[in-house]
């Protein structure tokens, strides 16, 4: 009889302390409601996406994920609380969010979304990473060791002697060669070729083209064979990434600020293009990817 009651006791107790447990872990932010995670529908915002997940979770939030929303409704998710915090950009909130003109000072465009989101919406852009998915050119590590290329001046100063390829929208969208040609000055390029976007990275690592557009993150972009050059006259707006989450939700899991701004100061564009070129180009599953960065910076949050 002893024995039935002590191990009933100790059942009870044993009970007790995984609800203890639990509890203590769900209320690490004083909120047992998850906080629901997006992202947008492409790789890199899906990969991030679910790191932000697994380090809240890591810290006792609970989470839920509402991964792989379409990028022309995510925003309008976040102002109807269907989430509650995505990976976002500071260009695209700039002009695509708040219908602005782009500005190309980076920190003026950052603040001003913070700014005005908070305003607006009542949403917090928390601190942006040194990642800015943004037009960029591209040239060969060939190119650049014989022409010593390191910023778009560079090429402008060389273009009699190379070659610049890209995709039709590249040459014919106002924003990209024609505003370069104004920023920039006009200048004649060695040869100019129209191809598909993936093709020319192939064809640059083959020496036909020297210089090529590409988005500056891009997981095409991983190796040894490409330098990404200095947009050093700020000829295409910043789209620098950074998480924004409702103020609502910063109100009920006050930590989460301090989680996500730790998480995303450890992303650069080099770590970042890795995890894109490690989906798109060696076909891994995006969460075991984001799994194997998470677990690589955990112990130093």
């Amino acid at each position: 009889m002893k024995k039935k009651v002590l191990a009933g006791l100790l059942t009870l107790t044993m009970i007790a302390g995984t609800i203890a447990g639990c509890g203590n872990a769900a209320s690490a932010s004083g909120d047992e409601t998850p906080i629901v995670v997006g992202s947008k529908d492409f790789t890199e915002s899906i990969i991030i996406g679910e790191i932000y997940a697994l380090a809240l979770e890591d810290a006792g939030i609970p989470v839920e994920r509402k991964l792989q929303i379409g990028s022309q409704i995510i925003h309008d998710s976040l102002i109807n609380k269907e989430i509650d915090v995505y990976p976002e950009y500071t260009g695209t909130g700039l002009v695509s969010h708040l219908g602005m003109d782009p500005i190309y000072d980076p920190e003026e465009c950052y603040e001003t979304v913070k700014k005005e989101y908070e305003d607006q919406f009542q949403i917090t852009w928390l601190d942006h990473s040194n990642v800015n998915d943004s037009e960029g050119l591209v040239v060969s590590k060939s190119a650049a060791e014989q022409y010593n290329l390191t910023t778009i001046s560079d090429v402008w100063a060389n273009a009699s002697n190379l070659t610049l390829a890209g995709n039709g929208e590249f040459f014919e969208a106002a924003a990209t060669y024609p505003r370069l040609m104004e920023i920039y000055g006009n200048v004649t390029f060695k040869d100019e070729v129209t191809m598909d976007h993936n093709l020319t990275f192939t064809a640059a690592k083959n020496g036909e083209v020297d210089v090529i557009s590409a988005y500056t993150t891009e997981g095409s972009l991983s190796g040894n064979d490409f330098v990404i050059l200095e947009d050093d006259k700020q000829c295409w707006p910043p789209y620098y990434l950074a998480p924004v989450i409702r103020d609502e939700v910063l109100g009920s899991h006050p930590d989460a600020q301090e989680i996500l701004n730790k998480v995303t100061a450890t992303f650069t564009d080099e770590n970042v293009i890795a995890m894109n070129a490690a989906v798109d180009i060696d076909g891994e599953d995006f969460e075991d990817v984001a799994a194997d960065y998470y677990d690589s910076i955990k112990d130093s949050l």
